[in-house]
């Protein structure tokens, strides 16, 4: 299949769909840029505030649009929080959308496409991917790495762990693995996002290991940069500060 993808919402959404976009590119199939050359368009959708849910909408039905008119043999998929938070509804008002999917792990989501299956809102978000392939949709000298995903502070004014579910990080050797490739492919700034980055590590190693995996960033081959982005002021420590001061490659905010 010829497959476009266009990425709404944050960068951590950004990470996910190069992520699928690489594990599409290795089963076979082809990453294009133009909608008019595709057979299937995914959009990956955001539904943190009102703002982006109206611009998730919006460009679901412009797609709508686009093939009653142009081409009506385009497969549209729309994936993402806006469908884990609304996907039953959604389903019901827009039945020319050929398949929902909420915060899914890219390896399902291409089991999915591949299978035919058109509805999967997973009860709990899939919210971390594990590194195998990447394919960039862009030719920006940095790409966004997601370290972690989710949220366990429950704040009232926030929505986010209702979609993203709880907080969950990668393994650093699996982080280091990705960023080893993004750098080995020209990248010169890499940027580690998640929903709170100074909670890095807490779930699967006991402690805040941000520093620990900065240092084996910093260690990698080559002439790159490392943004750290997403650091909650809270739980920002003296070890995390005096960490970023000293490492070389660390872009320096303090």
């Amino acid at each position: 299949m010829r497959i476009g993808i266009k990425v709404l919402g944050c960068p951590k959404n950004e990470a996910d769909c190069e992520i699928l976009a690489g594990i599409l590119k290795k089963r076979g199939h082809e990453i294009v840029k133009n909608v008019e050359d595709a057979d299937v368009v995914i959009l990956d959708t955001c539904a943190f505030i009102e703002d982006a849910k109206r611009e998730s909408i919006s460009e679901i039905f412009e797609f709508v649009d686009y093939k009653l008119s142009t081409k009506q043999d385009l497969k549209l998929i729309v994936k993402g929080c806006l469908v884990q938070r609304y996907g039953r509804i959604l389903r019901e008002e827009i039945p020319e959308v050929d398949g929902w999917f909420g915060v899914v792990a890219p390896e399902r989501l291409v089991e999915a496409l591949e299978r035919g299956e058109e509805f999967f809102v997973p009860t709990t978000p899939e919210v971390v991917y594990s590194f195998s392939h990447r394919c960039s949709l862009d030719n920006r000298p940095y790409s966004y790495i997601k370290i972690s995903d989710g949220c366990d502070r429950g704040c009232t004014f926030c929505s986010i762990p209702k979609f993203k579910g709880k907080f969950r990080s990668r393994k650093i050797e699996d982080i280091l693995k990705e960023a080893r490739y993004l750098i080995e492919s020209g990248k010169k700034e890499i940027i580690l996002v998640a929903q709170d980055t100074t909670g890095y590590g807490i779930d699967i190693y006991g402690n805040q290991a941000l520093p620990e995996l900065l240092r084996g960033l910093n260690s990698l081959e080559g002439k790159f940069w490392i943004r750290v982005m997403y650091l909650h002021p809270d739980f920002l420590t003296q070890d995390i500060i005096e960490t970023m001061c000293s490492l070389e490659k660390v872009v320096k905010y303090f």
